[in-house]
């Protein structure tokens, strides 16, 4: 038990064993993409308005040197955004809740983030383009 003025903290181990987390790290990919942060940032958030409610959808679709963010809901219209990007790989596709993939860049440090995909059904890895202190891991949409 911790105490600081008014905060009291208590903390207790748990027994038993902790999962292993490395196994959700992807040591593979298909695609790699470096791209600038706030611009993708900024598509997202202009594609998030249009994506389905409850769903919060928003489809990655990775080209030679482009990113195009788009999401489509029959109810509010559809939006499409393309971004140049430095591409490594296949062309690849996911699509990703959009309040998830922004709360992993919102706290990357870095102007610059790389995306790791594999394909559709896993997961992808995000983290700054200058160091491996930061992995976000987003999971996919199946849809």
């Amino acid at each position: 038990m911790f105490s600081v003025d008014s905060v009291d903290l208590i903390s207790r181990l748990i027994n038993g064993n902790y999962p292993d987390y490395k196994q959700i790290i992807p040591n593979s990919k298909e695609t790699q993409v470096l791209v600038d942060r706030q611009e993708l940032i900024r598509a997202v958030k202009a594609a998030a308005l249009f994506s389905k409610t409850g769903v919060n959808d928003v489809t990655l679709v990775f080209t030679k040197d482009k990113i195009t963010v788009s999401a489509f809901s029959g109810s509010s219209g559809e939006s499409q955004v393309e971004l140049e990007v430095e591409t490594d790989g296949k062309d690849n596709e996911v699509t990703i809740n959009h309040r998830y993939l922004l709360d992993g860049l919102n706290n990357i440090d870095s102007q610059i983030v790389s995306i790791h995909i594999l394909n559709n059904n896993s997961p992808c890895l995000i983290q700054s383009d200058r160091s491996d202190n930061y992995l976000y891991i987003v999971m996919p949409i199946r849809q």
